[in-house]
Protein backbone atom coordinates (compact mmCIF):
# COMPACT_ATOMS: atom_id res chain seq x y z
CA UNK A 1 0.00 0.00 0.00
CA UNK A 2 1.58 3.25 -1.14
CA UNK A 3 0.00 6.32 0.41
CA UNK A 4 3.00 8.59 0.14
CA UNK A 5 2.81 12.33 -0.46
CA UNK A 6 -0.89 12.60 0.44
CA UNK A 7 -0.82 14.98 3.43
CA UNK A 8 -1.96 12.15 5.71
CA UNK A 9 -1.90 12.90 9.43
CA UNK A 10 -1.77 10.89 12.64
CA UNK A 11 -5.53 10.44 12.42
CA UNK A 12 -5.08 8.10 9.42
CA UNK A 13 -3.88 5.18 11.55
CA UNK A 14 -7.28 3.83 12.65
CA UNK A 15 -8.19 3.39 8.98
CA UNK A 16 -4.75 2.04 8.04
CA UNK A 17 -4.89 -0.58 10.79
CA UNK A 18 -7.75 -2.28 8.92
CA UNK A 19 -5.24 -3.48 6.29
CA UNK A 20 -3.79 -6.25 8.44
CA UNK A 21 -2.31 -8.40 5.65
CA UNK A 22 0.03 -5.80 4.21
CA UNK A 23 3.57 -6.81 3.26
CA UNK A 24 4.66 -3.27 2.40
CA UNK A 25 3.42 0.06 3.71
CA UNK A 26 4.72 3.35 2.35
CA UNK A 27 3.62 6.47 4.24
CA UNK A 28 6.56 8.64 3.20
CA UNK A 29 6.25 12.40 2.74
CA UNK A 30 3.04 13.00 4.63
CA UNK A 31 2.25 15.11 7.68
CA UNK A 32 2.68 12.43 10.34
CA UNK A 33 4.02 13.73 13.66
CA UNK A 34 3.31 10.70 15.85
CA UNK A 35 2.22 7.11 15.32
CA UNK A 36 -0.44 6.37 17.94
CA UNK A 37 0.29 3.36 20.15
CA UNK A 38 -1.59 0.20 19.27
CA UNK A 39 -2.03 0.68 15.53
CA UNK A 40 1.30 -0.54 14.13
CA UNK A 41 0.87 -3.82 16.03
CA UNK A 42 -1.86 -4.78 13.52
CA UNK A 43 0.77 -5.09 10.77
CA UNK A 44 2.34 -8.36 11.91
CA UNK A 45 2.90 -9.52 8.29
CA UNK A 46 4.68 -6.32 7.29
CA UNK A 47 8.12 -6.75 5.69
CA UNK A 48 8.76 -3.16 4.57
CA UNK A 49 7.80 0.07 6.32
CA UNK A 50 8.60 3.43 4.76
CA UNK A 51 8.07 6.52 6.93
CA UNK A 52 10.58 8.89 5.35
CA UNK A 53 10.00 12.63 5.10
CA UNK A 54 7.49 13.02 7.92
CA UNK A 55 7.84 14.79 11.27
CA UNK A 56 8.40 11.75 13.49
CA UNK A 57 10.59 12.01 16.56
CA UNK A 58 9.67 8.64 18.10
CA UNK A 59 8.18 5.24 17.36
CA UNK A 60 5.52 3.40 19.38
CA UNK A 61 8.00 1.06 21.09
CA UNK A 62 5.20 -1.03 22.60
CA UNK A 63 4.20 -2.10 19.07
CA UNK A 64 7.65 -3.09 17.79
CA UNK A 65 7.31 -6.61 19.24
CA UNK A 66 4.63 -7.33 16.64
CA UNK A 67 6.82 -6.32 13.69
CA UNK A 68 9.05 -9.39 13.74
CA UNK A 69 8.90 -9.80 9.94
CA UNK A 70 10.10 -6.28 9.10
CA UNK A 71 13.20 -6.40 6.93
CA UNK A 72 13.23 -2.80 5.64
CA UNK A 73 12.63 0.27 7.76
CA UNK A 74 13.11 3.74 6.28
CA UNK A 75 12.95 6.62 8.75
CA UNK A 76 15.12 9.13 6.91
CA UNK A 77 14.22 12.80 6.80
CA UNK A 78 12.34 12.92 10.10
CA UNK A 79 13.13 14.47 13.50
CA UNK A 80 14.56 11.53 15.43
CA UNK A 81 17.05 12.53 18.12
CA UNK A 82 17.45 8.98 19.42
CA UNK A 83 16.52 5.50 18.27
CA UNK A 84 14.75 3.21 20.75
CA UNK A 85 16.53 0.10 22.01
CA UNK A 86 13.43 -1.89 20.99
CA UNK A 87 14.61 -1.74 17.36
CA UNK A 88 16.94 -4.59 18.29
CA UNK A 89 13.82 -6.80 18.55
CA UNK A 90 13.46 -6.59 14.77
CA UNK A 91 15.66 -9.64 14.24
CA UNK A 92 15.01 -9.84 10.48
CA UNK A 93 15.94 -6.20 9.88
CA UNK A 94 18.31 -6.05 6.90
CA UNK A 95 17.88 -2.42 5.80
CA UNK A 96 17.66 0.59 8.11
CA UNK A 97 17.79 4.14 6.79
CA UNK A 98 17.85 6.83 9.49
CA UNK A 99 19.73 9.41 7.44
CA UNK A 100 18.98 13.14 7.64
CA UNK A 101 17.47 13.15 11.11
CA UNK A 102 18.69 14.94 14.23
CA UNK A 103 20.33 11.93 15.82
CA UNK A 104 22.52 12.64 18.83
CA UNK A 105 22.61 9.88 21.38
CA UNK A 106 24.95 7.59 23.28
CA UNK A 107 25.36 4.36 21.28
CA UNK A 108 26.51 2.64 24.48
CA UNK A 109 23.32 3.40 26.42
CA UNK A 110 21.94 -0.07 25.64
CA UNK A 111 18.90 -0.29 27.91
CA UNK A 112 17.42 2.85 26.36
CA UNK A 113 19.02 3.58 22.98
CA UNK A 114 19.51 1.39 19.90
CA UNK A 115 22.84 -0.06 18.88
CA UNK A 116 23.36 -1.83 15.54
CA UNK A 117 25.33 -4.70 17.07
CA UNK A 118 22.05 -6.43 18.00
CA UNK A 119 20.67 -6.49 14.45
CA UNK A 120 23.08 -9.00 12.91
CA UNK A 121 21.21 -9.32 9.61
CA UNK A 122 21.79 -5.69 8.56
CA UNK A 123 22.97 -5.32 4.96
CA UNK A 124 22.19 -1.61 4.56
CA UNK A 125 22.64 0.94 7.33
CA UNK A 126 22.51 4.66 6.71
CA UNK A 127 23.29 7.34 9.30
CA UNK A 128 24.33 9.99 6.74
CA UNK A 129 23.18 13.56 7.26
CA UNK A 130 23.04 13.34 11.07
CA UNK A 131 25.57 16.11 11.70
CA UNK A 132 25.16 15.96 15.48
CA UNK A 133 25.76 12.20 15.74
CA UNK A 134 29.12 11.17 17.18
CA UNK A 135 30.26 7.56 17.17
CA UNK A 136 33.01 7.48 19.77
CA UNK A 137 35.07 4.54 21.03
CA UNK A 138 33.16 2.60 23.67
CA UNK A 139 34.62 0.62 26.53
CA UNK A 140 31.53 -1.50 27.12
CA UNK A 141 30.52 -4.57 25.11
CA UNK A 142 27.33 -6.26 23.94
CA UNK A 143 26.17 -9.74 25.00
CA UNK A 144 28.60 -11.46 22.61
CA UNK A 145 31.62 -9.47 23.77
CA UNK A 146 31.80 -7.08 20.79
CA UNK A 147 32.63 -3.44 21.43
CA UNK A 148 29.55 -1.27 20.96
CA UNK A 149 31.33 1.14 18.59
CA UNK A 150 32.24 -1.63 16.15
CA UNK A 151 30.56 -2.26 12.82
CA UNK A 152 32.77 -5.31 12.27
CA UNK A 153 30.23 -7.71 13.83
CA UNK A 154 27.77 -6.99 11.01
CA UNK A 155 28.97 -9.77 8.69
CA UNK A 156 26.24 -9.18 6.06
CA UNK A 157 26.75 -5.39 5.84
CA UNK A 158 27.16 -4.18 2.24
CA UNK A 159 26.47 -0.45 2.58
CA UNK A 160 27.24 1.80 5.53
CA UNK A 161 26.38 5.50 5.23
CA UNK A 162 28.32 7.77 7.57
CA UNK A 163 28.47 11.05 5.61
CA UNK A 164 28.45 14.07 7.98
CA UNK A 165 28.68 11.79 11.04
CA UNK A 166 31.58 12.32 13.43
CA UNK A 167 33.24 8.94 13.86
CA UNK A 168 36.34 8.47 16.01
CA UNK A 169 36.41 4.67 16.12
CA UNK A 170 38.43 2.55 13.74
CA UNK A 171 36.05 -0.43 13.93
CA UNK A 172 34.62 0.26 10.47
CA UNK A 173 34.70 -2.33 7.66
CA UNK A 174 36.90 -1.70 4.61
Amino acid sequence: LCWCDNKLTDSSFPTLSLFQNLNCLNLSYNDIFEIPTGYVSHFSKLKSLYLSGNYLSSLPVEDLDELQNVETLNLNGNRFGTLPAELSKLTNLSSLDVGSNQLKYNIGNIPYDWNWSYNKMLKYLNFSGNKRLEIKPQHNHNDTGEKLDSFLGLKHLRMLGLMDVTITTDAVPD
